[in-house]
């Protein structure tokens, strides 16, 4: 019998808020946290998702975070600001709006650094401004973003031990990004 693989996954506020909503968003978010709750993986809730996972939760996350906390598969480790990654993302030449969604996620960036490299949110204009910005910061190019919404097979995916698949990494979207712009 193959063991299970336990990952330390980032998730966003977003999923928790879209779990409880009536939109398509939601049936894929709460698909994706029964999963987690269902497999081995643990949730990694630093200081600023704290906050965020509080202030933006619904019933069926809130509920959830309670059924992870019971299982002792919450991880809340102390991330500090990593002001160089910040001052990178401030020089780079996107526009003003993608910057501002990318420092408002950075502690996304910084946690998945300190845990297994593993983000799962909705936010698509963050996600293609990181990826933009893994072909000029290469700590974090290896990083792997998910969108329970928008990607293939995610639950295949965590049901698989949330393998770091080169093609879910934000080096690889960029180069698809760069690839459309190139056709356009």
């Amino acid at each position: 019998m193959t063991p299970k693989v336990s990952r330390r996954l980032v998730i966003d506020a977003s999923i928790a808020r879209s779990s409880g909503e009536g939109r398509p968003p939601a049936q894929a978010c709460r698909a994706f946290l029964a999963d987690v709750l269902d497999i081995c993986h643990r949730l990694v809730l630093a200081s600023p998702a704290r906050c965020e996972w509080k202030k933006h939760r619904s019933r069926f996350a809130s509920t959830w975070g309670v059924s992870m906390e019971a299982r002792k598969k919450t991880d809340r480790p102390e991330v500090s600001p990593d002001h160089r990654l910040r001052r990178e993302i401030r020089r780079l030449p996107l526009p003003q709006r993608t910057v501002a969604a990318m420092l408002k996620d950075a502690h996304l960036i910084e946690a998945a650094l300190s845990a297994d490299g593993l983000i799962v949110s909705l936010d698509e204009e963050a996600r293609k401004g990181f990826a933009r910005a893994s072909q000029s910061i290469p700590r974090i190019e290896g990083i792997v973003w998910v969108n329970p919404e928008r990607d293939c097979n995610v639950r295949d995916w965590l049901r698989s031990g949330a393998p770091r698949d080169e093609e879910r990494t934000l080096q690889a979207l960029a180069r698809r990004l760069n690839d459309s712009t190139q056709e356009a």
